[in-house]
């Protein structure tokens, strides 16, 4: 019963905390997601899914990184807004498999394993 009651003592120091760091990371949708985005969510889920599920997972460490994960990625945002070079290396450009109704077979060989 005790182990219960660490797990959620971690919940509630850790659940606010990637709030606040998502929530400075600002609002996207998943599709318009820059991977970097995208990799930093996968890893502050997974971080703190091990921490609130396994109570031999030390809890400072886990706060430790996901604050340096958010700050590392608001940083990388800060200078993927002021320098052009920086953000085109980092933003994959989508690819358009279907126009005007029709599949751009082309644009999917581009993508396909298997040329």
């Amino acid at each position: 019963m005790n182990s219960y009651f660490e797990v959620f003592l971690r919940f509630i120091v850790i659940f606010p905390t990637l709030h606040l760091v998502t929530s400075l990371m600002g609002k996207r949708s998943i599709g318009e997601l820059p991977v970097i985005d995208f990799i930093a969510a996968i890893t502050s889920g997974n971080l703190v899914g091990a921490d609130l599920a396994d109570p031999a997972v030390p809890h400072g460490p886990t706060l430790m990184i996901v604050l340096i994960l958010g700050l590392t990625q608001y940083g990388f945002t800060w200078l993927r807004r002021k320098n052009d070079r920086v953000r085109n290396l980092s933003t994959l450009t989508p690819t358009v498999v279907i126009a005007k109704g029709q599949f751009l077979t082309h644009s999917l060989a581009r993508h396909s394993l298997y040329r």
